[in-house]
């Protein structure tokens, strides 16, 4: 039996996840550009080369735990639909 296609709650689910994800970087950036904070620490990246190289660690750390949190419910959701098909079956 072949794999069902994603459903429109999965869809919706994925759609939260990764749009909640893209407003934290809108925020961020929004920040980044008119927060002093943060203009603070780009003038700081543009004197230190190993700022810059904490920054970007930085982003990849975040974009890490996004990928982490959508595997994790992705993995959920498989057996979710598992059991939805061992009830079917029954």
């Amino acid at each position: 039996m072949k794999d069902q296609p994603p459903t429109i709650m999965t869809w919706k689910l994925a759609l939260k996840i990764h749009g909640s994800f893209l407003a934290i970087l809108g925020a961020v950036a929004l920040l980044a550009e008119f927060s002093p904070i943060f203009r603070e620490a780009k003038e700081a990246c543009q004197r230190d080369p190993w700022a810059l190289l904490i920054c970007y660690l930085c982003w990849f750390a975040l974009y890490g735990v996004k990928e982490f949190c959508s595997w994790m419910i992705r993995i959920d959701l498989a057996k979710v639909r598992r059991e939805n098909r061992k009830s079917r079956r029954k």
